[in-house]
């Protein structure tokens, strides 16, 4: 246990050396949390996360008041990173009995990119690891021994995950198999007081999703509009768009080796094989079941940032390498290979060669100009160290971005744009107080074109960026030169202002 606070203690010296400064770009999602925590909004759809922003919200008000509401939500998501890789040291020791695999394991998914990254940043994915991994636990240990305490543990954690992020729900159909087969195998009976159990314990740890949907469903009072409020719940619409993607199967394939690079995918893959064809233990079948689901969905999900989505195979993955760890210490370590297995060069080679990989790469693109990450162009952001290296200790870009944009757009102004930098801007609008007499539009090239005519008469209008990137130009997001054609563009560095020409019909 202490090997395993040692862990957390270490890799959160780690996330608050690399912590974001203050608000990141994040997609535009950082603002919206931040916004949304600072508001206590709380909803109930897929996308609204209400476990993260009351955890988030009780979170920062313990912290002085003189630091910025995004840097205390930075820390928080840095917290729950290391109690994430706190627990996943104690799972994968116990799981495997191994304390050297159970803190290479932990050590691996540490430094893995997308962990990394959403661990300096505000983000609701470190707080669901963070439930996961507990429940694995739980699992794993009601695995071990005979009490009925840790499912019902296990159950509640479930129904916490499912108050913070639906992705909790993927785990579903592998959890239940491998309960099933567990009570199949102590040749004992399901009574219906157990059953009862977990089934209160899930519902009271997703009680507060429960809360907000009955008031919803009280207020709107018809049948047909609480079926509305289920089917955002249980998100209807993502099952249909869900469609298996051959590039994106490469993409997350290439994702994987780029979290766990070289030595990291050997181990996994060994532990993979021991897990399946050696051990055939239900619990590490459990595991690889997981692990599939949570590679199958972003491949199959249609939206553009899937890679976040698969942070969960990530996770999975880092036990696997728990278990090659094991697997390779049984065949090896009487052998003359044995003492390069030292467990000291093995943390540190998992550790160091990541970094070297992220920090080569990005150093790579950034001097030939290979644009890997394909990511719009934001003023201020480098995409490829944004993107390719983790840390983001001295990234205010995004803060750069919005006060230069409020200090220079003149009084009763109107930016249009799409959602990531109009979220950055809003945030210092209705957090920090900065510019309230500035109005901001969101929508697509459409909707923007349309605000654009409906106020350049009436108000000084600009346009928060204009992307020149032939590849992001067709998606109809982001406004172009080409779409701006019927308008007079004049820079004011970071936003451009927009004009009438001579002559115009508008």
């Amino acid at each position: 246990m202490i090997q395993a606070l040692l862990v957390g203690i270490c890799s959160f010296a780690l996330y608050m050396a690399t912590l974001c400064p203050g608000l990141a770009w994040g997609g535009g999602d950082s603002a919206k949390f931040a916004i949304w925590v600072h508001t206590l909004h709380l909803g109930y759809g897929l996308c609204d996360h209400p476990l993260y922003i009351v955890a988030a919200k009780l979170f920062s008000s313990c912290l002085p008041s003189n630091l910025s509401l995004t840097y205390k939500l930075n820390i928080f998501s840095a917290v729950c990173a290391s109690l994430t890789l706190t627990i996943l040291c104690r799972l994968a020791s116990i799981s495997t009995d191994s304390l050297t695999a159970g803190i290479t394991a932990a050590s691996a998914f540490m430094v893995s990119h997308t962990f990394w990254m959403h661990a300096v940043l505000t983000e609701v994915y470190t707080l669901h690891t963070l439930l996961l991994t507990a429940m694995l636990y739980a699992l794993c240990r009601w695995h071990k021994s005979p009490h009925d305490r840790w499912l019902l543990a296990a159950s509640f954690l479930f129904g916490l995950g499912i108050s913070n992020h639906a992705l909790i729900v993927l785990c579903l159909p592998g959890c239940v198999f491998f309960v099933a087969g567990q009570w199949v195998r102590r040749k004992r009976t399901l009574s219906v007081r157990l059953l009862l159990l977990i089934s209160f314990w899930c519902l009271f740890g997703a009680s507060l999703i429960e809360a907000l949907v009955l008031k919803e469903c009280f207020h709107h009072g018809s049948l047909e509009q609480c079926k509305t409020v289920f089917a955002s719940i249980f998100g209807s619409g993502v099952i249909t768009e869900l469609r298996p993607s051959i590039s994106k199967t490469f993409l997350t394939i290439g994702y994987l080796g780029y979290q766990f690079p070289i030595i990291g995918i050997i181990l996994g893959v060994i532990g993979i094989h021991s897990m399946v064809f050696k051990l055939r233990d239900a619990y590490p079948l459990m595991l690889v079941t997981l692990l599939g689901i949570y590679i199958l969905f972003p491949i199959c999900y249609k939206v553009r940032d899937h890679y976040q989505f698969a942070i969960s195979a990530y996770l999975c993955f880092a036990l696997c390498i728990a278990f090659g760890i094991k697997a390779l210490y049984q065949r090896f370590m009487s052998s003359p290979v044995g003492p390069l297995l030292s467990p000291w060069i093995l943390i540190c080679s998992i550790v160091m060669l990541p970094c070297f990989v992220y920090y080569g790469t990005a150093a790579v693109c950034d001097r030939w100009n290979i644009d890997i990450a394909q990511a719009r162009s934001i003023p201020y952001r480098n995409n490829n160290w944004y993107f390719l290296w983790p840390p983001k200790n001295g990234d205010n870009s995004a803060s750069r971005y919005a006060q230069e944009t409020l200090a220079i757009v003149e009084s009763n102004a109107l930016i249009v744009g799409d959602y990531t930098p109009i979220m950055v801007l809003r945030y210092y609008q209705l957090v920090e107080g900065k510019r309230p007499d500035v109005m901001t539009a969101i929508g697509m090239v459409g909707e923007q074109l349309r605000i654009i005519r409906e106020n350049l008469c009436s108000r000084p209008v600009y346009v928060a960026t204009i992307e020149t990137k032939p590849s992001l130009i067709g998606t109809n997001m982001y406004l172009s030169y080409q779409h701006l054609d019927d308008f007079m563009i004049t820079a004011a560095p970071p936003v451009f202002k927009i004009s009438l020409k001579t002559n115009s019909s508008f």
